[in-house]
């Protein structure tokens, strides 16, 4: 027969495995870099389908709590448990107890939270463009709460921090010596300041150096349907390129292929799936061999291929086709092919350029150029870089308008017309402004829409990029932080990233500018501690009198009721004091402690006494006025008690 104790052992052997199948806790925090007066609230989660009966959380060797899964601790207490000392960083764990019947199964530990506690406020770090490549320039902004000139910059991958302007501009190239990577690259990067002590570090940012953008070159850039087009993507010779991509815009359809590849008519037109005559629209990239993989370039510049319709010459066999002079050989019927008009780009504003190419069957140099709506054609070169505003001066054409043109030349006679192609040239782009870039979620942002003011805007849109909603307003708006975040369905902290165009209203209807430049504004939490505040903010005055406390404290004998007052102002000499809601009730609490014992001590009294404390405010007068309070109260009660003896 089996031991009682023995039994029990196995019992318990057996229910400490089943213990062992708990799954593990995890542990949120809400916040994880606090200061000493902050409090933090630590949640300890469980899988587990039984009910936790309690939960216990660790700091360190030490134990915070054991009760409740969701605890409040401020630094302060951290660190008198831990007994640390501001700056620290301290590692949280948890677990849970699960009861079945009288026993009591613990889990494992969970994984480990960190709670930075310094006495400094995190800075806020701004990184705008996020995607650039060596060339390029990116802003870092490390914005403190104390004025600085010069911040820390923690690279990752790097274990010495860099010290720097905390407003710094740096190239893709420099970025890459920086931090010893090649392109393209992810620098991963983050900033701290000094002021006694190290504060937290900011959010770590991420700036994407890729490679740069290849230039495609199309020769020649007009063919016929039995002709070939040589293209070539041109990369920089310092990469090894292992393979390039053609891409056509139409069809959306890739070829990879060499970086030099010679395509006839037929394959362009089939790529693109278009019939001539015809253009195709088609730009390239290239592909560079990591040892992660394959890494791929941006996309080239848009080039376009005219593919022409190749007609035949007229022959003349009979002479009644013939005009004048047999012996001449003069033609009634023009035997000249048709130009072939190129345009790129088609998309332009008024300082923008535009290079017209009437490519002729013949060798010559000026052209004759029709613009719809102009009876008498102008000459000038064949080829022919125009800008916008000179295209709407030859046109007589506001903007924005689309010019609609074709060429011919001369060459014994007049050739036929080229296909006519339209340039449209777009409004300016605006320039959007926001100020400032960086909020709380209780502050705004002064949106600005930049326009020209020539021309007479009758609305303006912001269109936030997340969420592809466009806000139309006045062209200067203000919009809190809770609207920037509802726009964009973003929760704080957010980068939110928007941009504007504008509207004209025109005769025809409205018409649209191009989009602006992307903005970013980055809305941070709000700090959960009150900031100590400035002597020279706010005018306020608290008075608070003791008849309102003594209505919360113990009733007095009916011999001693007589009403006391003790009128109480926190008041200060400067003008201009700033006084908390938090320290009123604060000063409320403790008036409410002292009155309530002097009353009880004081209940057998009939003499009343008359008491008046000035308190000097706000910071340290508030600290004063309490102790004289507490004093005065003091030493009333230990005369009251000399004369009951003395009596």
């Amino acid at each position: 027969m089996m031991k009682p104790h023995l039994l029990f052992t196995l019992m318990y052997f057996c229910l400490e495995l089943e213990a062992h199948d708990l799954s593990p806790p995890k542990l949120t925090v809400d916040v994880s870099v606090i200061k000493k007066t902050d409090s933090v609230t630590l949640k300890c989660q469980s899988s587990s389908t039984e009910s936790t009966s309690e939960c216990s959380f660790f700091a360190q060797s030490e134990t915070l709590f054991v009760g409740r899964c969701l605890q409040n601790i401020t630094g302060a207490e951290i660190l008198i448990r831990t007994k640390r000392r501001s700056p620290a960083t301290v590692e949280v764990r948890c677990s849970y107890t699960v009861k079945e019947g009288n026993f009591h199964f613990t889990s494992v530990e969970s994984d480990p939270s960190t709670i930075e506690i310094n006495n400094l406020l995190r800075p806020d770090l701004t990184v705008n463009p996020r995607l650039i490549s060596e060339k390029d320039s990116v802003t870092l902004n490390c914005q403190t709460s104390v004025s600085l000139t010069e911040c820390s910059w923690h690279f990752k991958g790097k274990s010495r921090a860099r010290r720097f302007s905390c407003s710094k501009t740096l190239t893709g190239a420099e970025l890459i010596e920086i931090t010893s990577l090649r392109v393209p690259a992810k620098v991963r990067v983050s900033c701290s300041y000094l002021d006694g002590t190290k504060s937290p570090e900011s959010e770590q940012k991420t700036i994407t150096i890729q490679l740069p953008q290849p230039e495609l070159r199309v020769n020649p850039a007009v063919i016929t349907e039995r002709d070939s087009a040589t293209l070539n993507c041109v990369s920089p010779s310092s990469l090894s390129v292992s393979e390039c991509h053609f891409y056509f815009l139409k069809t959306k359809t890739t070829k990879s292929s060499s970086c030099m590849q010679t395509l006839t008519a037929a394959e362009l037109l089939s790529m693109s799936s278009q019939r001539s005559p015809a253009d195709v629209e088609l730009t390239c990239f290239y592909s560079v061999e990591e040892q992660e993989g394959n890494s791929q370039s941006p996309r080239s510049n848009v080039s376009y291929i005219h593919i022409s319709v190749e007609r035949k010459r007229t022959s003349v066999t009979s002479a009644d086709s013939w005009s004048g002079d047999l012996t001449t050989g003069t033609p009634k019927i023009s035997d000249l092919l048709p130009p072939d008009l190129t345009v790129n780009p088609r998309l332009i504003s008024e300082k923008d350029s535009v290079t017209l190419n009437c490519q002729t069957s013949v060798s010559l140099t000026e052209c004759f150029w029709l613009f719809k709506g102009k009876s008498r054609a102008q000459h000038f070169s064949c080829s022919k870089t125009l800008t916008g505003a000179e295209l709407i001066e030859m046109t007589s054409l506001r903007v924005p308008a689309k010019v609609t043109i074709s060429c011919f030349y001369l060459n014994g006679t007049k050739s036929p017309e080229s296909e006519e192609k339209t340039i449209t040239i777009q409004f300016p782009q605006p320039e959007l402004r926001v100020n400032p870039a960086v909020i709380t979620e209780r502050d705004s942002a002064t949106l600005n829409c930049v326009s020209p003011s020539s021309l007479s805007v009758s609305e303006c849109h912001f269109y936030f990029l997340k969420t592809k909603i466009t806000k139309s307003s006045s062209c200067m708006q203000t919009l809190t932080a809770a609207e920037l975040l509802s726009m964009s369905s973003q929760r704080s902290p957010a980068d939110v990233e928007l941009t504007c165009f504008y509207s004209v209203e025109e005769q025809e209807g409205n018409s649209q500018s191009p989009r602006s430049n992307v903005s970013y504004i980055h809305i941070k939490n709000t700090p959960t501690t009150t900031q100590r505040t400035s002597p020279y903010r706010t005018t306020s005055v608290i008075s608070t009198t003791i008849e309102e406390i003594l209505s919360t404290s113990t009733t007095v004998n009916s011999a001693s009721s007589t009403r006391r007052s003790l009128h109480t102002s926190l008041m200060s000499t400067n003008p201009q004091p700033a006084v908390t809601e938090e320290t009123r009730t604060t000063t409320t609490t403790l008036l409410t402690s002292y009155v309530t014992s002097v009353t009880q001590s004081t209940e057998s009294q009939s003499d009343r006494t008359l008491l008046y404390v000035v308190v000097i405010g706000p910071g340290f007068g508030v600290t004063v006025g309490i102790i004289l309070l507490g004093v005065t109260l003091l030493c009333s009660k230990r005369r009251s008690k000399t004369r009951a003896t003395k009596r």
